[in-house]
C-alpha cells in the first residue's frame, strides 16, 4: 500500500495534496515542537562545541644558492637555469610536513601548550558547561584507557598526542602553477595557531639551511686549491726548465731571425751556383771554340807580285796588238784573227786563276786566340773553384742554422706542450677558487640565513573562529527539523493506514473505510451543492 492513498479513491490528484495539507495542520503542534526541539538541540550543542580559530602563511620558493651551483665539470662558470622545479617545491612541502620538524616544534612550544585543558571562567553557565566537558574528557579518557587494557590500541603519552594532533591539523600544500607553499593550522587557541606556525616556519628555515648546507666544501675546496696551486708551481717550474734547456726565449722572434739569416746565406749559395754555372757554361763556349781554331798561325810573310800575272798581261798585250795590226789586212772573222782571238781568251782565262801576288817568305807560330782561350779557361777554372769553396764555406752556417731550427721546432713542441698543461693546471686553480669563494660566500649566507625559501605573508593571530558555523548550523536545523518532522507525521499516517486504524483526517474530508472510498463532501456532490446521507455519515463517523 503507498503512503497515500490511490486516485481512483480520492478522484483527482489534487486531493492527496489536500489530505497532505490536512495533515501538516493536524499536527502542526508536533511538527513546530520538532523543528523548535532541533533548533534548541543545535544551539546546545554549539554551545558545547569548541571554537577552531586557523591560521595560514605562505612560502615563496625562489632561485637560491641551492639550485643555481655551478656543476664541477663546467669550466665557464655560467649556468642556465629556467626556474624552480616542480620537484624542489615537492621537496620544501615534505619538509615542512616531515615528523622531525613537527616533534623539533612540540618539544620546543612543549606538549603541555596542545594538550593543556581551557582555563576555567567564571559564571553559571560556563560553569556548566565547563564541568560538562570535563566529563565528556574524563569518559573518553577512559575509553582510551579500557581499549588499552584490552590491547586494542597503544597507550600515547602527551608529547605523541600532540604530534598526532597537529598531524591530523596541519596541512602544507603547494598553490597550482606558482612558487608558493601555503601552510594551514587549526586549533582552539588562536595565540597557540600563531606561536606554532611561527616556530615551525623557523625551525623548518634552520633545517633547510642545515641539510642545504655542506660543512665539509669550504675544507675540501681549501684543500684540493692548495693541491692544484702546487701543481700549477711544478708546472711552471718545468716549464721554465724547458725553456732553459732549449735555449727559448721567444720562439716567434728567434726563427724569424733564424730564417732570414738562413734565407741570406742561401740566397748567396743560389748566387754563387748561377756564377759557377755561368763560369761553366762559358767554358763549354770556349772549349767548342778552340775545338775550331788551328793550332797555329803564320808570324809573318813577304808578299811579292806574281810574274806570271805580268808574263801573261804582256803576251795579252802583245797578241792584242799583234791583232791590231792584222785587222787591217785580214777580214774580220778570219782564221788568223780568230786564232788571236782563241789566245787572248786563254790567256785572258789563266790570268784571272793566277793569284796577283805570291808568299815570298813565310813564318808561322801557335795561335795566340787558342792560347787566350786557353787562359780564359783555366782563369774560370780558378773562379769556379774559388765558387765552391765559397759554398762549401756557407753550407757550414746553413747546417747549423737548419739544426738549430730543427732544435726549436722539438723545443717548440716541448714548451707548447708545458703551456698547456699550464694553462689546463690554471683553469682547474681558477675552478677551484672560484667553487672555495663560491663556498665561503654559501657558508656566509648560510650562516645569514640568507636560503631560497621566504616568507611571502606571516601567520597573522585569527579574530574570528573559522568552525564552528553556528549561524549556519542553525540555520539548517531549522530546515532539518522541519524535513524530520513532516517526516515523522507521514510514517505516523503509513503505519496506520497499514495496521487498518483510521486514517487521519481534514475536517471536511471524508475517509473511507477499508471497503469504500473517501471522497471530499464539497468535491463529491458540486452540481447538486447537497451531501448524501451516507457521505456525512461517513464524515462524522471519521
Amino acid at each position: 500500500m503507498s503512503l497515500f492513498q490511490s486516485e481512483e479513491q480520492f478522484g483527482r490528484p489534487s486531493d492527496t495534496w489536500k489530505i497532505f495539507a490536512g495533515l501538516i495542520v493536524q499536527e502542526r503542534k508536533m511538527i513546530v515542537m520538532t523543528v523548535v526541539t532541533a533548533l534548541l538541540s543545535t544551539y546546545i550543542v554549539l554551545q558545547f562545541l569548541s571554537d577552531q580559530y586557523a591560521v595560514d602563511a605562505s612560502l615563496l620558493v625562489k632561485l637560491g644558492p641551492e639550485n643555481v651551483e655551478v656543476p664541477v665539470t663546467a669550466q665557464s662558470g655560467m649556468v642556465t637555469t629556467f626556474g624552480v622545479r616542480k620537484e624542489e617545491i615537492n621537496s620544501e612541502v615534505q619538509m615542512l610536513k616531515s615528523r622531525s620538524l613537527i616533534e623539533q616544534v612540540v618539544e620546543k612550544l612543549g606538549a603541555d601548550a596542545f594538550t593543556k585543558e581551557p582555563p576555567r571562567v567564571t559564571g553559571f553557565f560556563s560553569s556548566v558547561k565547563h564541568g560538562i566537558k570535563s566529563v565528556f574528557r574524563w569518559g573518553k579518557e577512559t575509553v582510551e584507557s579500557f581499549l588499552v587494557a584490552a590491547n586494542l590500541i597503544n597507550k600515547l603519552d602527551d608529547r605523541q598526542k600532540a604530534i598526532l594532533a597537529v598531524e591530523r591539523s596541519l596541512m602544507v600544500e603547494p598553490v597550482r602553477e606558482s612558487d608558493v607553499i601555503t601552510v594551514y593550522y587549526k586549533t582552539t587557541d588562536p595565540d597557540l595557531c600563531v606561536k606554532f606556525v611561527e616556530t615551525l616556519l623557523e625551525l623548518y628555515l634552520e633545517n633547510h639551511t642545515r641539510i642545504r648546507r655542506n660543512s665539509t666544501a669550504k675544507d675540501f675546496y681549501q684543500e684540493q686549491m692548495q693541491t692544484d696551486m702546487k701543481r700549477l708551481h711544478q708546472i711552471e717550474a718545468n716549464r721554465s726548465a724547458v725553456r732553459t734547456r732549449w735555449d727559448l726565449f721567444s720562439v716567434a722572434d728567434q726563427r724569424s731571425l733564424l730564417l732570414k739569416e738562413l734565407m741570406e746565406l742561401r740566397t748567396q749559395m743560389d748566387i754563387h751556383a748561377s756564377e759557377r754555372a755561368m763560369y761553366q757554361k762559358q767554358q763549354a763556349v770556349m772549349r767548342e771554340r778552340m775545338d775550331a781554331l788551328p793550332d797555329s798561325v803564320n808570324q809573318s810573310e813577304t808578299v811579292s807580285p806574281n810574274p806570271t800575272v805580268q808574263q801573261f798581261k804582256d803576251q795579252i798585250a802583245n797578241l792584242q796588238l799583234e791583232k791590231a795590226k792584222l785587222s787591217s789586212r785580214f777580214a774580220p772573222g778570219s782564221q788568223t784573227l780568230s786564232d788571236i782571238d782563241a789566245q787572248i781568251s786563254a790567256l785572258t782565262k789563266l790570268l784571272k786563276e793566277e793569284e796577283a801576288t805570291q808568299v815570298a817568305a813565310h813564318v808561322e807560330e801557335s795561335n795566340p786566340l787558342k792560347r787566350e782561350f786557353q787562359q780564359s779557361i783555366e782563369q774560370l777554372d780558378v773562379k769556379i773553384a774559388g765558387l765552391d769553396a765559397k759554398i762549401k764555406e756557407i753550407q757550414l752556417p746553413v747546417a747549423q742554422i737548419e739544426n738549430i731550427l730543427k732544435r726549436l721546432n722539438s723545443g717548440e713542441d716541448q714548451l707548447e706542450k708545458a703551456n698547456r698543461e699550464q694553462r689546463l693546471a690554471e683553469e682547474i686553480y681558477v675552478g677551484s677558487a672560484r667553487r672555495l669563494e663560491a663556498a665561503r660566500i654559501s657558508n656566509e649566507l648560510d650562516q645569514d640565513r640568507a636560503v631560497n625559501v621566504a616568507i611571502l605573508s606571516p601567520p597573522i593571530k585569527p579574530l574570528e573562529p573559522v568552525s564552528p558555523r553556528r549561524l549556519l548550523m542553525l540555520g539548517l536545523a531549522l530546515p532539518a527539523g522541519a524535513m524530520l518532522a513532516i517526516g515523522f507525521v507521514l510514517f505516523m499516517h503509513y503505519a496506520q493506514n497499514t495496521s487498518g486504524e483510521p486514517g487521519i483526517t481534514e475536517p471536511g474530508v471524508a475517509a473511507s473505510t477499508q471497503s469504500g472510498p473517501a471522497v471530499a463532501s464539497g468535491e463529491g456532490n458540486r452540481d447538486s451543492g447537497e451531501k448524501s446521507p451516507e457521505k456525512k455519515g461517513s464524515a462524522s463517523a471519521g
